[in-house]
């Protein structure tokens, strides 16, 4: 059996794992959701319905926790990546955006519908960071900022795919943080494995989600179409910025009315008392 068919059901299999002991838990007394998306909103197809939910901004305690002390990094990398030559944002969105996508990406749909499955969702974010690690072939979105290896690597590249040939835009981006050169790697599954562990550490993963926008917004650019925040929550969701995609693909405008629903916390989070420290980034 080819890696990537193995890796690909074994997390299946831990999803469904997941999913039972949840859905056995004493204390849930709801039925069985409708579990035919998968988890990763990634990984979703254009075509299929998006669920419609009342959206509640969930924070986990942990996770709000963390974000305070991630601040200073999420203001860093912003003052650090951001670039009004090509970006049509200013630099106070850019940064909301940033956290705004971070918030968004700790809770899906599927724990809106099924709140008990909150508690597992750190569990089940891990484990996709250990399929990378360990499954040659995987190419999981991981946590903090949901980026798959593929992804990382272009980030690293400094490369943007358009549409039409050559099919890859070059630019300056690089992240700063990063230790990783390309090239220094014959073996593919290396690589992605390597990428996987900058993008599971915070601090570095926030470095590759400030870049990744950027690229949106040479994207963005490129393809002549007006630049907001949804049009970057859209490039990180599904790759994407003409309006007309994001405006026929269900799970895309699910992504940006939960994410319309973290700005006031984003916001409140950036106007605390607290100023990047020296260093916090790209060093």
């Amino acid at each position: 059996m080819p890696h990537w068919v193995r890796s690909k059901h074994v997390g299946q299999w831990l999803l469904l794992m997941l999913v039972v002991v949840v859905l056995h838990s004493s204390d849930l007394g709801l039925p069985a959701p409708d579990l035919r998306p998968t988890h990763s909103i990634q990984h979703r197809p254009h075509h299929m319905p998006a669920p419609q939910l009342a959206i509640v901004p969930y924070v986990r305690p942990s996770l709000a926790a963390h974000m305070v002390s991630l601040q200073p990094t999420i203001q860093a990398a912003a003052a650090h990546y951001y670039d009004p030559t090509v970006c049509e944002l200013d630099q106070a969105s850019f940064t909301r955006l940033i956290a705004v996508i971070i918030y968004n990406e700790q809770n899906g749909w599927f724990e809106d519908m099924v709140e008990p499955v909150r508690r597992f969702t750190p569990t089940y974010e891990y484990a996709q960071v250990l399929l990378n690690r360990h499954v040659a072939g995987s190419n999981y979105s991981v946590w903090p900022t949901n980026l798959r290896p593929s992804v990382a690597l272009e980030v690293v590249r400094g490369e943007v795919p358009i549409p039409h040939a050559p099919g890859i835009m070059p630019t300056t981006l690089r992240v700063a943080r990063s230790q990783i050169h390309p090239a220094h790697f014959s073996n593919m599954d290396h690589l992605y494995a390597a990428l996987n562990e900058e993008i599971s550490d915070a601090p570095v993963a926030i470095e590759y989600l400030a870049a990744n926008l950027v690229r949106g917004c040479y994207r963005a650019r490129y393809e002549g179409v007006p630049q907001s925040w949804r049009t970057l929550a859209a490039w990180h969701n599904q790759g994407i910025v003409q309006p007309t995609q994001i405006s026929q693909s269900g799970w895309t405008q699910a992504y940006l009315r939960r994410a319309g629903a973290y700005i006031p916390t984003a916001h409140a989070l950036l106007r605390a008392d607290v100023q990047p420290s020296a260093g916090g980034c790209c060093r």
